[in-house]
């Protein structure tokens, strides 16, 4: 008689927890519909405030600012909260300059040293180059237009042209916005 083999619980590392709690907060912010866009004060928008650092504010989110919020609040990184990666042509950069350059400039950007930049030499990035917890910088040619958080499993959050986080049911149906992602920054732990 012999005994079932008794499958062993996985051990995630630290890392893969970290990015769990980034998926689960993601999600949390997208369906409260607490941290709506309002408009900004004075018509002008600083690119430090998000909902979660200053309530209350009349400030939304961005784009940028929610994804990078899930790394930042999310996930409890010591990293920039809302930190201006794709302003004045940042992202641009981020596509273009030789690789350790891009490096060096997102890690200033984004204030910690535990990133890599993902890019498929100037061609979308296919799916199977993405892990959970990246951010995708997404562009038509070689001009910027919007930035998400991949939820893994071909799915990701974002904050849309309402500024109300969301859940997008999957990437392969938003191919238009697959097909765009050319630069992906990956938190290496």
């Amino acid at each position: 008689v012999t005994k079932k083999a008794e499958a062993k619980p996985v051990q995630l590392t630290e890392r893969e927890k970290k990015i769990n709690t980034m998926c689960d907060w993601a999600a949390k912010i997208a369906k409260s519909g607490k941290y709506k866009y309002k408009k900004w004060k004075n018509g002008k928008a600083n690119t430090h405030k998000c909902p979660i650092c200053h309530p209350g504010s009349g400030n939304g989110w961005n784009c940028i600012g929610f994804a990078f919020a899930v790394w930042h609040h999310g996930g409890g990184l010591r990293t920039n909260c809302n930190c201006g990666v794709v302003t004045n042509g940042q992202s641009e950069k981020l596509l273009t300059l030789p690789m350790a350059d891009a490096l060096k400039l997102a890690r200033r950007l984004i204030g910690t040293d535990k990133i890599k930049i993902i890019r498929n030499g100037g061609k979308a990035i296919p799916l199977s180059m993405l892990q959970k917890g990246d951010i995708l910088l997404m562009f038509k040619g070689r001009k910027y237009y919007h930035t998400a958080f991949y939820m893994g499993g071909g799915r990701y959050a974002d904050s849309s042209k309402t500024h109300k986080p969301n859940i997008k049911a999957g990437m392969s149906l938003s191919a238009k916005r697959k097909s765009h992602t050319k630069v992906a920054i990956r938190y290496t732990g």
